[in-house]
C-alpha cells in the first residue's frame, strides 16, 4: 500500500485523509462518483474524480480542459498545490484489492464448480458493483415519480367513488387526505435516502466467508423466477393486479440478488479469517447493510404497483359490474403505496437500531478480550 493520502468533498466539507486503496474501493462501490471532487498533495486544485486515471475502470478518457475549480474553505480541505493526470498509487490500489473481489468471482470459475456457483458468477459478470449504485439512483428517482402519480390517482379514485357509488363525500375526503399523506411521505423519502446511503457507506464490515450472501442471492434469484412465472400465469388468467404484483416482486428479488453478490458495494469485505464472535456480529451487520440497500427497489416497485392499481381501479369505476373490484383494488393500492412510501424510513431506523446492537455486542467482545 502506498503512503499517498487522498481527500474528497462531501456536502461542501472535506472527508479524509484516506489511502489510495480506500479511494479505489469507494469508487468501485459508488460512494465516490465521477463528478465528486478529490485532492491529494501535489495537485494544483481540487478535481473531478473522473479526471484521475485509474480510478474508474470504465472511464479511461479524462474530460478535456482544466479540471473544475473547488474553492476549499478553512474546514473544507487542504490547500491546493499541481495538475492531475494519472496516478500510479491508484494502480497499486487496484492491484491490492483484487484478491478481495477475485475470491468471490474466481472461485466460481473453477472447473467442476457447482451449477449454482456458475449462476451467481453469471450474475456478477452481468451486473457490476457500480450497477448497484446506478440502479439505486434510478429506483429512487422513479419511485418519487410513481409516488406522485399514485397520489394523484388516489385522489381521482376518491372522487370517482363519491360520484359512482353511494359512499358519499366521505370517500372523496379520504382519497384527497391519503393523496396528501403520500406526498408528505415522498418528501420524507427524498430526505432519507441520501442519509441512508451515507450511513451504509460509513460503516465497514469484514466477514470470513460469502456463503450467507451467496445463499441469499440464490434464494432471491429463484424467488424472482417464481415471481415471473406467477406474472405470466396471472396474465393468462386475465388478472392485471396480480400481473403488476408479480413484476414488482421480480424487480425486488433480482435487485436483492445483485446486491448480495456484490458485498463491496455495501462496504463489506471478505477476509481470510475472523473470530467466531466477531464473525457472528459481522454477519448480522452485513445482513443489515444488504437489507437497507433494498429500500430503493421496494420504494420504486411498491409505488409503481400502487399507481397501476389505482389506475386499474379508476377504469373499473366506469364499468357497471366492476365497482366492487374497483373498491377492492383501490384499497390494495392504498396499503401497498403506504408500505412502499415508508420503506426508506423503516430501513433507516432499522439500520440505526440494528447497529446499536452491533456496537453493544462488539463492546462485550472487546471487554472479554481485554480480560484475557
Amino acid at each position: 500500500m502506498t503512503g499517498v493520502e487522498w481527500y474528497y468533498a462531501r456536502g461542501g466539507k472535506q472527508v479524509g485523509p484516506i489511502s489510495a486503496v480506500e479511494l479505489k474501493q469507494k469508487a468501485l462501490s459508488g460512494e465516490i462518483r465521477p463528478d465528486d471532487l478529490i485532492w491529494k498533495e501535489g495537485l494544483a486544485e481540487w478535481t473531478a474524480a473522473r479526471n484521475v486515471r485509474g480510478l474508474f475502470d470504465d472511464e479511461t478518457h479524462p474530460a478535456p480542459g482544466a479540471p473544475p475549480a473547488f474553492t476549499a474553505k478553512a474546514d473544507d480541505g487542504p490547500a491546493a498545490k499541481s495538475a492531475p493526470s494519472g496516478d500510479k498509487s491508484l494502480a497499486a490500489a487496484a492491484a491490492s484489492i483484487t484478491p478481495t473481489t477475485s475470491r468471490l468471482a474466481g472461485a466460481d470459475a473453477k472447473p467442476g464448480a457447482h451449477p449454482f456457483d456458475r449462476l451467481l458468477a453469471a450474475v456478477r459478470k452481468t451486473f457490476s458493483a457500480r450497477a448497484v449504485e446506478l440502479l439505486s439512483e434510478r429506483f429512487i428517482a422513479w419511485g418519487h415519480l410513481f409516488l406522485i402519480v399514485a397520489a394523484v390517482l388516489c385522489a381521482l379514485d376518491g372522487t370517482l367513488a363519491w360520484v359512482k357509488t353511494d359512499q358519499g363525500i366521505r370517500s372523496f375526503g379520504f382519497g384527497v387526505g391519503r393523496a396528501l399523506m403520500f406526498l408528505g411521505l415522498q418528501f420524507v423519502a427524498y430526505k432519507l435516502f441520501r442519509a441512508l446511503t451515507d450511513i451504509v457507506h460509513s460503516t465497514e464490515e469484514e466477514i470470513a466467508s460469502s456463503f450467507l450472501l451467496d445463499g441469499l442471492a440464490l434464494i432471491n434469484v429463484v424467488a424472482g423466477i417464481v415471481a415471473l412465472i406467477f406474472c405470466v400465469a396471472s396474465m393468462q388468467a386475465g388478472t392485471p393486479v396480480f400481473v403488476f404484483l408479480g413484476i414488482a416482486a421480480f424487480i425486488v428479488c433480482e435487485f436483492a440478488a445483485i446486491v448480495a453478490v456484490h458485498p463491496e458495494a455495501s462496504n463489506i469485505k471478505i477476509v481470510e479469517k475472523n473470530g467466531v464472535g466477531e464473525e457472528a456480529v459481522s454477519l448480522f451487520a452485513s445482513l443489515l447493510k444488504i437489507s437497507s440497500r433494498l429500500a430503493p427497489a421496494v420504494y420504486c416497485a411498491g409505488a409503481a404497483f400502487g399507481a397501476l392499481t389505482f389506475g386499474f381501479a379508476s377504469v373499473k369505476y366506469f364499468s357497471a359490474d366492476g365497482r366492487f373490484v374497483a373498491v377492492a383494488a383501490s384499497a390494495l393500492g392504498v396499503v401497498t403505496t403506504y408500505y412502499a412510501a415508508l420503506a426508506p424510513l423503516v430501513a433507516y431506523l432499522a439500520y440505526l437500531f440494528g447497529y446499536l446492537l452491533v456496537d453493544l455486542c462488539r463492546a462485550i467482545l472487546a471487554k472479554k478480550r481485554a480480560e484475557k
